[in-house]
């Protein structure tokens, strides 16, 4: 059998030549591939963001000065402690904020040693240990900064510039007194001293009193003071009928330098006071002596020679009488404790007065001859006036019966029949005279109980806020009062004479100095750093004494703060009332100021006060932060300020 087909048989040279063409077209890919894979960005994953860690705090505390003011950007630091005692690494920072109040944190609790440094320049460094707990107990630092700066100077003599030893030098820091002496130099140095304002008084022997102001004591640098001869003032007190005064106070106050120096009479009636500055032109004078009449401010006068700095002066006073009251109940006849006893034709504090013992027994001494008006009040009872009179040098017995108080009810409503809260009823005319002192405060339904009142027909004056009084008549047989005010037309009249101030918020505080009834003085502004609480209240205002049991709540949770107080601005007749309120209160511990001569009818004018109970905010920065707050508002507002933690 016989087959057509080729033969596919290749020849050796070719398979070999075909083999080579194959394996280099292969590794041609091979490096494409390769090359490609080369140029492309290597693709890795990302792992997952971890969450911050959530710092605790370790350690929260408050820095403050001297005064308890909040001391803001105090830096810090806290470091672990070494085996040795020493300082270790450091762990956390923090700096305070405007109430001084920090937080140290960390990113889990610790337990064991560690030194806490404070840190503000000017200031001193304290450094503090303490000890740490991971049982979750965050200790609370309370540190007080003390100033660094040395303050130097020197005294010298305007006669001469000569140096002035042993001169008696004064440093007040507002929070701090403090005293030098000067060496043989005149030189005089305080170290530790806080930076801001301060006052240096310096006294010397021969010389006048002189003080002068430094509005930084940091930048101060070596301070010169000049001290000028002093002025000698003689001044014969003599009486009505020609004979010397012995054992009478004078007091004399130089007011441009705010000096006031003290002297008491001798035998011959004559007092001396040294030490007052050479260029003062006059001085102002209150003379006060148990038997003569007494002044209760500074009414007298006396200018000074320009050519001499040694004068002599007379001045007289009037010989006085006394009353002895008795005073007691018309029912019964018993002595009635504790009345109040008061001369003159007017409420005042400027008047002789006396209370009475358990004998019902009042002694008041330094009464003016003549007719007298002298008026008794006491709690439960109508109070009484008479006209007694006294005889210089005499002691004249008056007796008087006081019958069961009464006790008015009533209401305060605008024309349209609307009840008026707030409103203040103030009744002091009566029998032609200004001795009543009674108060009354409309409550939230316009209603007021008027305590103690007498019973005969006396005048009331009405005020509300934003609102110009109204004179009216009560009587006390009246089974119920209705007084009407016209809110729209006495709103209109008060905005049109512009009598009362309104102060705004952001506005700054009153630089007004009050003084409370413990004899301190507060300036409010020189409270920079604290929330101050202003409450303008009374013992005779209804709703006042129903709103302290919250202020009193208020002060027990923030009262350890150093960056708060509560001040009470009494709007009583009569200190006496306050005192034996607080006595009977003692939950009511913050200060109180009281009185013409407190600054609080200054304050009162100031901030716009027409009626109680008011109360103010004034923030850290000295500025007015909240006006007319009520009930829940305060404590709300306080939170906000304080930045309590609840």
């Amino acid at each position: 059998m016989s087959c057509n087909c080729m033969s596919t048989t290749l020849p050796p040279r070719v398979i070999a030549s075909r083999l080579r063409n194959l394996l280099l077209l292969v590794g041609a890919v091979v490096f494409s591939t390769t090359f490609a894979l080369a140029q492309e960005p290597e693709k890795k994953e990302t792992p997952a963001a971890k969450p911050a860690p959530e710092l605790v705090v370790v350690i929260e505390g408050q820095v403050t000065d001297a005064v308890g003011s909040g001391q803001k950007d105090v830096v810090i630091t806290l470091y672990a402690k070494k085996r040795d005692d020493t300082r270790g690494s450091k762990l956390a920072e923090a700096k305070t904020n405007q109430y001084g109040d920090f937080e140290l944190k960390l990113i889990r609790r610790v337990d064991g040693d560690v030194i806490v440094v404070f840190e503000k320049p000017k200031h001193k460094k304290p450094v503090r240990e303490i000890t740490l707990s991971k049982e979750g107990v965050i200790p609370f630092v309370a540190e007080t900064l003390e100033g660094d700066v040395l303050l130097v100077g020197h005294v010298v003599s305007a006669t001469g510039d000569k140096p002035v030893a042993g001169a008696d030098v004064s440093l007040d820091t507002a929070y701090r007194e403090r005293s030098a002496t000067t060496d043989a130099k005149g030189a005089f140095e305080f170290k530790d001293v806080a930076p801001g304002r301060a006052t240096i008084v310096v006294e010397a022997k021969g010389f006048g009193r002189q003080q002068q102001r430094l509005a930084a004591t940091e930048d101060a640098g070596n301070v010169a003071i000049t001290l000028k001869p002093e002025r000698v003032v003689h001044i014969a007190i003599m009486d009505d009928a020609g004979d010397p005064v012995s054992g009478a106070t004078v007091e004399v106050l130089d007011r441009p330098r705010n000096d006031m120096r003290a002297a008491v009479t001798n035998k011959e009636g004559l007092a001396t006071i040294s030490g007052l500055h050479f260029d003062a032109k006059m001085l102002l004078v209150r003379l006060t002596h148990e038997d003569h009449v007494s002044a209760f401010d500074f009414a007298e006068r006396i200018d000074l020679p320009k050519d001499r700095h040694d004068s002599d002066h007379q001045l007289s006073m009037n010989r006085a009488g006394k009353i002895r009251a008795k005073v007691i109940d018309a029912e019964t006849g018993k002595p009635i404790y504790g009345a109040r006893v008061m001369t003159g034709d007017s409420a005042s504090d400027d008047t002789p007065r006396d209370w009475t013992n358990e004998s019902g027994i009042a002694d008041i001494t330094g009464v003016a001859p003549g007719g007298m008006v002298t008026t008794v009040h006491a709690s439960g009872y109508a109070p009484t006036l008479s006209i007694v009179v006294v005889k210089v040098g005499e002691t004249v017995d008056e007796e008087f019966e006081l019958e069961i108080a009464s006790v008015i009810k009533g209401r305060v409503e605008d024309d349209r029949g609307n009840p008026i809260p707030g409103v203040e009823i103030v009744a002091t005319q009566w029998r032609g005279f200004d001795t009543l002192g009674l108060r009354a405060m409309t409550n939230a339904k316009g209603e007021f109980i008027i305590e103690n009142a007498p019973d005969d027909e006396f005048q009331v004056s009405v005020r509300a806020p934003k609102a110009m009084p109204s004179a009216q008549s009560l009587q006390a047989s009246a089974s119920e009062i209705v007084l009407e005010l016209k809110l729209s037309v006495l709103r209109a009249m008060a905005k049109q004479a512009g009598e009362v101030n309104q102060p705004r918020i952001g506005d700054p505080a009153p630089a007004i100095t009050l003084t409370t009834i413990a004899g301190k003085k507060i300036n409010l502004s020189q409270l920079r750093g604290k929330v101050v609480v202003l409450d303008f209240w009374a013992t005779w205002c209804a709703p006042c004494v129903e709103a302290l049991p919250q202020l009193i709540a208020i002060n027990e949770k923030f009262k350890n703060r150093k960056d708060f107080m509560i001040l009470g601005i009494s709007r009583d007749f009569d200190e006496s009332d306050l005192r034996s309120f607080l006595k009977s209160n003692p939950g009511v511990s913050w200060p109180q100021v009281v009185g013409d001569d407190s600054g609080s009818e200054e304050l009162a004018k100031e901030l716009g006060v027409t009626g109680i109970p008011a109360i103010f905010i004034i923030g850290t920065n000295g500025k007015i932060a909240a006006t007319d707050l009520h009930d829940s508002q305060l404590e709300a507002r306080l939170k906000i300020f304080l930045k309590s933690q609840e």
